[in-house]
């Protein structure tokens, strides 16, 4: 390891097929379980919100959870593709106004960093891919009422 790299990544274009497949693999069960963990602290968050477990309370949280997933997706790929630059922008050198800092950088060196260094698409793939099994099991237990 470099001294001068101090975050400890792997390049896994540079590794055998047999460790690559297994690094894509663990990462593919990590995105699960990020997924399921999600989903379930949304629908744990949708029926406390109702204060009722029927069944008309259990479909509605997945269908907010399905909901909140593409939201959340949604946003990120619109911070992706700059259009929430300035929004983002603005709040941020308002606040530092109130506080008496002024913005490192201007807007037009702001908008090029995000265009520069975007955001991974596994951040927008992997709520948009949550929203399928909430939406499904939203859906059927929807048609069970």
């Amino acid at each position: 390891m470099n001294e001068n790299n101090d975050k400890k990544t792997i390049d896994i274009d540079y590794l055998d097929p047999v460790d690559r497949k297994k690094i894509k693999r663990k990462r593919i069960i990590i995105y699960i379980l990020i997924s399921i963990l999600g989903s379930t602290l949304l629908n744990g968050f949708g029926l406390m919100w109702q204060r009722s477990l029927d069944l008309m309370a259990l479909v509605n949280a997945f269908y907010l959870t399905a909901f909140l997933w593409f939201f959340i997706g949604w946003m990120v790929l619109m911070a992706n593709l700059n259009i929430l630059s300035p929004v983002v922008y603005g709040i941020k050198s308002f606040f530092l106004i109130l506080v008496g800092r002024r913005p490192k950088e201007d807007y037009y060196n702001y908008q090029n960093n995000v265009k520069e260094n975007p955001i991974a698409k596994v951040y927008i793939a992997l709520p948009m891919i949550s929203i399928i099994p909430n939406l499904i099991v939203a859906i059927i237990l929807h048609m069970q009422l």
